[in-house]
């Protein structure tokens, strides 16, 4: 999936790009972001995704979204 398809997607599941306002007593943030800095794309093999948060209308973390920088494949982390 795309970083495009996948940001229509959530953006239909009322999602909005950009960092939360709100964090629980775990920074999900800082751990999705090890995780794509870790993660392999799975469209090139490239080594290591870009991360984009997702919140809510609340503010409220929603979702995190690992993007390859040479390709633009985009997973859900």
């Amino acid at each position: 999936m795309t970083k495009d398809e996948l940001h229509d997607r959530l953006t239909k599941e009322d999602a909005f790009s950009g960092t939360p306002e709100h964090r629980g007593l775990i920074n999900g943030m800082v751990l999705d972001a090890e995780v794509c800095q870790q993660a392999i794309c799975e469209g090139c093999g490239h080594k290591g995704l870009e991360l984009i948060t997702y919140r809510d209308e609340a503010g409220d973390y929603r979702a995190a979204v690992g993007v390859c920088p040479k390709c633009n494949e985009a997973i859900e982390v």
